[in-house]
């Protein structure tokens, strides 16, 4: 066998090339939509909301603590997400009140410490 000799047989070598991409793992998780359908941002790194009410998570296992959050319902697609890394740092959960705007940013990289 082998690649088709000559000219004009550029679609003969692309069209195997572009279906043998899918069976990539990299790339069909790249091309997919489905992690911007999964992920509550829908790709963007920043969202803004609203506070609907301040909630306490349960730590997971072996702690046990109850760690202050806040839930947040997001302008642009009306999704509610529970935000708990603004609401610990330096006592800020008595600064946010129902109805307030609030502005989500999405941390990347490795969890660092026991969230929930």
């Amino acid at each position: 066998m082998g690649k088709c000799p000559g000219l004009r047989t550029a679609r003969k070598l692309r069209s195997p090339r572009r279906d043998q991409k899918w069976h990539d793992k990299q790339y069909k998780k790249a091309h997919w939509a489905t992690a911007l359908k999964a992920n509550a941002f829908g790709g963007a790194s920043h969202a803004k909301g609203i506070v609907l009410e301040k909630v306490g998570v349960e730590a997971k296992q072996p702690k046990s603590a109850i760690r202050k959050c806040i839930r947040v319902r997001l302008i642009k697609n009306g999704k509610k997400i529970t935000s708990p890394r603004s609401a610990y740092k330096n006592n800020c959960i008595s600064l946010h009140r129902q109805t307030n705007k609030f502005f989500k940013f999405l941390i990347q990289g490795h969890q660092g410490g026991s969230v929930g």
